[in-house]
């Protein structure tokens, strides 16, 4: 049955991969563009990707519904495919606001829909399918780390306008293979039943356009949290299964927290990467993102492992994500410590990294299998959606809290976090029996 429906799985792992290369490695190299290009600090730049990031992941809950009850996943997919494209095109010319705007329109429309396309195609592989999709996902962003770190020796145009070709490519293997992915109807009377949702959308936009980035880039991160609790409560009232929804919130508060040390990689790690870390290969320094590109290169190995273990057996999937926010936490504390140093040993950047990587793997894969198996044909895309809610509540958080960087030590930064997220590891590990789904 699986070798049967090959037709769909590989394009939809092309189309994501591609897409992950452009922004994997525009994120990898954002924090910087606005620090070289725009004069932001550290925590303000921090402080903009992380809410960028959040965006991203808050509004995709819209994109799921858009999904659900109007334009199906399948056009939510390429329509969002083409915005993106459109965002890197336009932020190559350093139009910043107008193509994170092209860019945030995209990724809420692709972020729950591409998988919600897998979950209804393979309803009894789940973790298997998304064994796979990972490896996928992770080679884009390996590539797109690696890709941008050479990239912006020569400019920031070319990384961008690579994130562009790269889009631009997966909206070739979708049309040419749109034939294979099942389609849904329109719901035209979206628009009249849901006319005070969209009005109210419209007006928080026309809000937001008095403020200025950071401004924005607050409200966002406040919104971002907000949107979590509100839809996770909305789809409870909903589901029928109502008991197994309560164990779902578990899993919940633990991609939270989870996320927001791994989404740090990207901008407070980044940056102590480039300002402690000095290695040399021929005389040419090691750029910061091949550290964090490290990471994704052991996802792709976990992912493989992992396709072949799930395969063959019934896992708990609340012990593997217990372990897997016990080894980040843990990771983060040593980073910390590592960050009193005026300069580090790159080997040590490599293990932190090597632990991050095993265990976002391990949260990704065994986090979706857990919405796929919990949420009903009927709110599968909305479910899904939720779970990438934990992603924007993260990098909230992370928006909200950044902006303490300027002024406190990395030590203190890191390590508070790394505790905390260790205290609820252990949480999750008492109840892990009672979680499991």
């Amino acid at each position: 049955m699986l070798e049967n429906k090959s037709k769909v799985l590989l394009p939809i792992c092309y189309i994501e991969a591609l897409e992950r290369f452009a922004f994997l490695g525009f994120l990898g190299i954002f924090v910087f563009y606005l620090m070289d290009v725009f004069s932001f600090s550290k925590g303000e730049a921090s402080a903009i990707s992380a809410s960028l990031g959040a965006a991203i992941y808050a509004f995709g809950m819209f994109g799921a519904y858009l999904s659900d009850f109007c334009l199906g996943a399948k056009r939510c997919v390429l329509y969002g495919i083409v915005f993106i494209a459109l965002g890197y095109l336009v932020l190559s010319f350093d139009f910043l606001i107008l193509a994170l705007i092209f860019i945030l329109l995209g990724s809420v429309l692709i972020k729950s829909n591409i998988t919600s396309l897998l979950s209804k195609t393979y309803p009894n592989d789940s973790e298997y399918v998304f064994s796979i999709f990972y490896i996928f996902v992770n080679i884009g962003c390996f590539l797109g780390q690696m890709s941008a770190g050479l990239l912006i020796i020569h400019s920031y145009k070319l990384a961008f306008l690579t994130a562009f070709l790269s889009v631009f490519c997966a909206i070739l293997v979708f049309i040419f293979n749109a034939k294979n992915i099942s389609n849904e109807p329109i719901k035209y009377d979206f628009f009249k039943n849901n006319i005070k949702m969209i009005l109210f959308f419209i007006a928080f936009v026309v809000f937001l356009s008095f403020f200025d980035l950071l401004a924005i880039s607050k409200i966002i991160s406040i919104v971002s949290v907000l949107l979590l609790i509100f839809f996770y409560f909305f789809i409870y009232k909903k589901v029928e299964n109502k008991g197994e929804f309560k164990k779902f919130a578990f899993y919940l508060l633990a991609a939270v927290f989870f996320y927001m040390l791994i989404f740090q990689g990207f901008n407070t790690l980044n940056i102590l990467i480039k300002n402690k870390v000095q290695f040399y290969v021929n005389d040419y320094l090691v750029p910061a993102s091949w550290y964090l590109a490290f990471m994704f290169l052991v996802s792709i190995v976990t992912s493989t492992i992992l396709s072949k273990i799930s395969k063959n057996n019934n896992i708990n999937e609340a012990l593997i994500i217990a372990i897997s926010l016990f080894v980040a936490a843990s990771s983060f504390i040593f980073l910390g410590q590592l960050s009193k140093n005026d300069s580090i040993n790159p080997a040590f950047i490599l293990f932190a990294y090597l632990m991050l990587g095993v265990s976002q793997t391990c949260v990704g894969i065994f986090g979706l299998s857990v919405v796929s198996k919990v949420s009903s044909t009927e709110f599968k895309t909305s479910t899904m959606g939720i779970w990438f809610l934990c992603s924007a509540a993260a990098q909230g958080i992370e928006g909200i809290i950044v902006k303490y960087i300027d002024f406190i030590s990395y030590e203190v930064y890191l390590s508070i976090q790394g505790f905390f997220v260790l205290f609820l590891s252990l949480i999750i590990f008492v109840l892990h029996k009672y979680l499991k789904i």
